[in-house]
């Protein structure tokens, strides 16, 4: 009766850490750019993409023989709308933004240079506050998302709301029935 699934949890923070820490590539760098590579979404509808940015390396922590020198290094990465992370559960979500400067572990994958643990191998150093949204959210989405988070928000004013109404429907509906009603 009492299963757990824990492949719906996120990592271990210490499993976390040393997988970044044996990652190849190691850097602290400014992203001077963030553009759309490739689109991938997927046959549901759900839009991701394929997204590369620039980094401009600020303290190297990690070359290879392949990055040794070099001032910018391109780093690809799939992004999935920050209007559907709460959706997903696991590894955190790619928030990147031109002017970030982050610390990131990296590894070679399809594209090039890719996160080891997608959001969980970035942090921060520096979070522009400005940011915009690369792939813009669906209005009925919108909608739908608002509605959900306000009723989760105010679950309590909901349900006594709710009881008001029917309380108030009954009340009604006995009056007419049974002619309490003075004219």
């Amino acid at each position: 009766m009492f299963i757990t699934n824990t492949g719906l949890t996120a990592m271990d923070p210490a499993k976390v850490k040393k997988i970044n820490a044996k990652a190849p590539v190691r850097l602290i760098g400014k992203v001077t750019s963030d553009r759309k590579f490739k689109e991938e979404t997927k046959k549901n509808g759900e839009p991701r993409q394929i997204r590369k940015m620039n980094l401009q390396v600020l303290q190297p922590l990690k070359l290879t023989d392949h990055t040794e020198g070099k001032t910018s290094i391109p780093v690809y990465y799939t992004y999935i709308p920050i209007w559907l992370s709460s959706e997903y559960v696991g590894a955190k979500f790619m928030d990147i933004a031109e002017g970030d400067v982050i610390e990131i572990s990296l590894d070679e994958g399809k594209y090039g240079l890719e996160p080891v643990l997608s959001g969980d191998s970035v942090r921060h150093i520096t979070y522009v506050k400005t940011r915009n949204e690369p792939i813009q959210e669906p209005f009925l989405h919108m909608i739908q998302r608002k509605t959900s988070e306000f009723i989760q928000k105010h679950s309590g004013e909901f349900v006594l709301i709710c009881i008001f109404f029917v309380l108030a429907g009954v009340v009604l509906r006995t009056t007419k029935k049974y002619g309490y009603v003075q004219k």
